[in-house]
Parts: C-alpha cells; structure tokens; sequence
C-alpha cells in the first residue's frame, strides 16, 4: 500500500508566486484547451469514416459521445489529483497510488511513446515520399528509410527540447490551424462526392464490426500523458476552474471526429477504407489541390506534435536518470543529451521493428485504456476527497472492459488476415 496521505498539503498551492512544481504558470484557458486538444488529435482522425461504416452514423456518435464523457471524468480526475500532489507529470502522480502501478504506468507509457513517436515518424516519411513521388517506385537515396528518418528526427530535435507547452504556443497554435484545415476540406470534398454519387449503402453494423469500432472509438481521445503539465502551466485564475479546460477539449475532439466522421460515411457509406484521403483522392485524384493541401499540412502537423509526445518522454526518462530532480530543472546539455537519445531510440525502432502496427494496437489494449480510464480511477480513489466512488467505479470498468474489446478486435483482425 502507498504511504502518501492526500491531506497532507493543500491543493492547488504553487511552489512560490506563479510557479506550480517548478513551470511557470501561464497558461490560459484557450492555450490549455489548445494542448490538450493537440495532445488528443493524431492523424488517426482521417480513420473516423471507416469506424462509422463500421457501426452506423447513430451508433458511432452514440460510443463516441459517451467516450468523450468518460474521458472528461478521466482528465478531472487526474487535474483534481495534479492539485493535490504539486506535481507536473503523469508520472509524478504515482506515489498516491500502490508501487506496483507506479512501475507498470512508467514502463507502458514510456514503451507506448517511444512507439507512438516511432509511428509518426514513419507516417511523416510515408506522407512525404508520396507527396514527392507520387506513384513512382524510384527511391532516390535521400528519401531512402535510413535518410529520411534522420532528416525528420533532425528537424523535430530542436523543437522538443521545449520544456513546457508555453514555449510551444506558436507551434501549438499553428497545429490546430492545420488540423482544422484538414477537417474543413475532409468536409467539404465529401461533401461535393455524396452530392456527385446516388449510391449511398448504410452500414450493417454486426457483433464483430461493432467490438471493433468500439476498440478503436475507446482509444480515440488518449492524451493523458500531458495533463498533468497542462494543469500545472495553467494560470492561477484558470486554476480556479479548471475543470473548464476538459471539457471543452473534449467537445472540441468530439465535434473534428463526428464532423470527419459523419462526411466521410455520408460520402462513401459502409466501404469507406481506413484512410479517407486516401479514399478522396481515388475519387479526385492524388494530384487534387486539396488533396495535396490535406497531405501536406498533415505532414506538418506530425513533425510540430511530436514535442507534445517527447516532453512526458523526456519526464520519465529524466525521472530515472537524475531522480530526484525536478525534470524542468535540468541543465540544457543533460535535457539535449536525454532527447537526443529519445529520437535516436525511435529512428532505430523505426528502422529495425517489424510490425509496427501490430505492436501499437496490442499497446492499445495493454497501455492505452488502462492509462486513459483505469488509472486515473485508481488514482482518485486514493487522492479526490471527498472520494469519487460512482465515477471512480465506472471510468475504471470502463477501462477494463475497453482493453478486453481491443485486445478482442486485435485477435479477430490477426484471424482475418
């Protein structure tokens, strides 16, 4: 059992005037919606029409409006927590709860970062040899894997060794330009091709299409690993509310899925594929201004998101190799050097493992749902007072029963295959 008695220090008292667990306090409102919201949007967003052709348009706004409730429980759970503890990392919250979890959140979340940064990697250097080839199949040595992994991590290196989302807001604030971007055109050109075609064929939804969207719709809103940080940067007058900032990152992520979501089922019904730019650009071509525009600030978008998954990266990793010490505290060499080595970890992963895939959507099980659900349960029924009971109960089965379905939909899309 943990010895850490949430009574012991008040909530929400900042180490001295504007700085809470060492960062600098501030963050407004729009700035900490901005993160969260980037935190949860990946490029998984264009997968939304196929998950609705999976389970209907009615069935799909359904799960995913229910999700983004329980993921809103989840978020309030660990800033009210985050205000107990004076901490500013996921994984700072740890000492509320049993060891045994604290091991199993630092090694799954760490493991599912370096993966997930591996991932956007490769879809980066996907995104852009298709974008500078085309159909070809000629590789030039500069797009070749080894090169190409090495130019991106280059690009992104001076850009995580930003230690808090304040130093980000530019880069921030023009993600959520481009996701934006993307979603507008997502919409309108499925718009302008369920006006073309009078071929509408609704979605049959069945036991085994539902477990799978429902697998993927419960992985959907995962940006936990930077709420703590997100609190913690918050001014002290958006303290004071804090639980605002939740929840409207989770109506803002719940009004970009449903949007892409619904337009992209609308135009191409029950046999949209995983990728509807993909699907868009069959229809238009790959030479489309707006498919283009589409590829292109998604390529953007991965290389200026990849801080938000290096800096709880960069905290863990920090946690272990000078423990003790505030992680923000760092010298610039030893932050450089720890950085340094998370990319060259992600550019050897992204070169040398095979199924790639295979090994996020396992994670998907393992990590992401407890991470998303279970864990910030547990963690309040420890440190909320009064304790949460209800909502404890729920978000933590909710968790539980979202990691047996995805691991469920893992097993079926092996057999199919």
């Amino acid at each position: 059992m943990s010895n850490y008695d949430p009574l012991d220090s008040e909530p929400g008292v900042p180490d001295k005037l504007g700085v809470f667990g060492g960062l600098e306090e501030r963050l407004g409102l729009f700035g900490g919606v901005v993160g969260l919201v980037l935190s949860m949007v990946g490029t998984g967003i264009v997968t939304f029409p196929f998950v609705f052709g999976l389970c209907s348009d009615s069935m799909g706004i359904f799960v995913l409006g229910t999700i983004a409730f329980l993921v809103y429980l989840s978020y309030t759970m660990l800033m009210q927590c985050t205000a107990r503890m004076g901490v500013t990392s996921y994984g700072g919250l740890m000492p509320a709860i049993p060891k045994a979890w604290t091991y199993y959140v630092n090694a799954s979340l760490w493991l599912l970062l370096v993966l997930a940064t591996t991932s956007y990697i490769l879809i980066a250097a996907d995104m852009t040899r298709t974008l500078l080839l085309g159909n070809s199949t000629d590789l030039p040595l500069l797009l070749s894997d080894g090169v190409l992994f090495a130019l991106i991590c280059l690009v992104v290196f001076p850009l995580c060794l930003a230690r808090s989302l304040h130093g980000l807001a530019l880069l921030n604030m023009y993600c959520a330009g481009a996701i934006l971007t993307v979603v507008v055109a997502i919409v309108w050109k499925c718009y302008k091709i369920s006006e073309e075609s009078s071929n509408f064929a609704p979605a049959h939804p069945t036991a085994v299409s539902l477990m799978l969207a429902v697998s993927i719709l419960g992985n959907a809103m995962f940006g936990h690993m930077n709420v703590a940080q997100v609190y913690a940067e918050l001014t002290p007058k958006t303290k004071k509310h804090a639980n605002i900032v939740p929840l409207i990152a989770c109506i803002v992520v719940f009004v970009l899925y449903s949007a892409v979501g619904l337009s992209g089922y609308l135009a191409f019904g029950r046999s949209v594929g995983p990728d509807v730019i993909a699907d868009i650009a069959r229809r238009h071509g790959s030479r489309d201004s707006l498919v283009i525009l589409m590829q292109v600030l998604l390529v953007t978008y991965i290389l200026c998101k990849l801080p938000l998954l290096v800096m709880p990266l960069r905290s863990i990793t920090l946690s272990y190799v000078t423990p003790g010490k505030n992680p923000n505290a760092v010298s610039l060499p030893v932050n450089a050097g720890v950085v340094f080595a998370l990319l060259t970890s992600s550019y050897l992963v992204a070169l040398a493992l095979p199924h790639l895939d295979l090994c996020l959507e396992v994670l998907g099980a393992t990590c992401v749902a407890p991470l998303c659900f279970t864990v910030p349960a547990r963690l309040a029924w420890s440190c909320v007072e009064p304790r949460p009971t209800v909502a404890s109960i729920t978000v933590g089965l909710t968790g539980v029963c979202i990691s047996f379905l995805t691991l469920g939909a893992v097993v079926i899309k092996q057999m199919s295959d």
